[in-house]
């Protein structure tokens, strides 16, 4: 037998979803449609189903729910405004612990802390562009009468 394309197998995880949402299974709605978000990636509709799923869950929400609540809120900005991205990456502690070790390397007062940072933000990669990017652009504010 024959496997199903990804697209496929979304599509039925989706439908069940919604057959969990028919239901008042949210839980359940919820976890199929993460299953299908990764199969298909970032996709506004399986999204809005996650929220409305998370929306219409009656018991108490833990740490979880808020988590996936608002990272699914904040999935559906970015897919309708891709600009708002660069705001979200902001909130990230990776991105405030980068920043940090950025103001630690400007204001280190020997080379050999300079190393020891400069090592911490390099290994961040791609990571470190971003709050670099900014804690430059942060200094040209000052520097700029």
């Amino acid at each position: 037998m024959f496997k199903q394309s990804p697209e496929k197998q979304a599509v039925k995880l989706i439908k069940n979803g919604l057959t969990y949402l028919k239901k008042k299974k949210y839980r359940q709605a919820v976890k199929e449609f993460q299953q299908a978000l990764k199969l298909l990636g970032p996709n506004r509709e399986v999204y809005a189903l996650m929220v409305e799923a998370l929306n219409q869950y009656n018991q108490e929400w833990g740490q979880e729910e808020f988590a996936l609540s608002l990272d699914c809120t904040m999935k559906l900005q970015e897919l309708d405004n891709p600009a708002i991205q660069l705001l979200h990456q902001t909130l990230t502690p990776e991105y405030q612990e980068i920043y940090r070790l950025a103001e630690r390397l400007f204001l280190a007062p020997e080379e050999t802390r300079e190393q020891s940072l400069l090592a911490e933000i390099l290994v961040k990669k791609e990571q470190a562009v971003l709050p670099l990017a900014n804690f430059i652009l942060s200094l040209k504010k000052i520097a700029t009468p």
